[in-house]
């Protein structure tokens, strides 16, 4: 199931600009963004306490394996600036929920905290220029 989670993730987040855009050519889709929201949501559950059959460390090892992590640095390494300034506030809520997947994603976790600061550099840019992005 986490498989499947991260490659739907994985979809979503790399057709943003298809489904997140709302401008003459289409409307943003508010289903896809609650599935990402549901995604994120389950996710960070699942790296925080685990369930009934893996401890939180299991679940961000299993996701060490995936491509959660590539999925985290497309996030962080985008410009919002590239996208039209009605879709900026709907990409911060995407980023943020991505973010916060990550903090759960390294949390005791020392391979996946090594991941995570070798692209620091970029999220902290994010911070500085886009502060509602965080």
């Amino acid at each position: 199931a986490i498989q499947e989670d991260i490659a739907t993730l994985g979809k979503l987040v790399y057709s943003f600009e298809n489904w997140g855009v709302d401008d003459q050519f289409s409307h943003a889709d508010n289903t896809k963004f609650m599935q990402v929201q549901r995604i994120c949501l389950k996710l960070r559950s699942l790296s925080l306490v685990g369930d009934s059959s893996s401890t939180a460390l299991e679940i961000q090892k299993m996701l060490h394996e995936t491509e959660f992590f590539s999925h985290f640095c497309y996030m962080v390494e985008l410009d919002p600036t590239d996208y039209a300034s009605e879709a900026r506030p709907l990409l911060a809520k995407v980023t943020g929920l991505i973010c916060s997947c990550a903090r759960s994603f390294v949390a005791a976790n020392p391979k996946n905290q090594a991941l995570v600061f070798g692209v620091l550099d970029h999220a902290m840019w994010l911070l500085d220029a886009q502060p509602d992005m965080a």
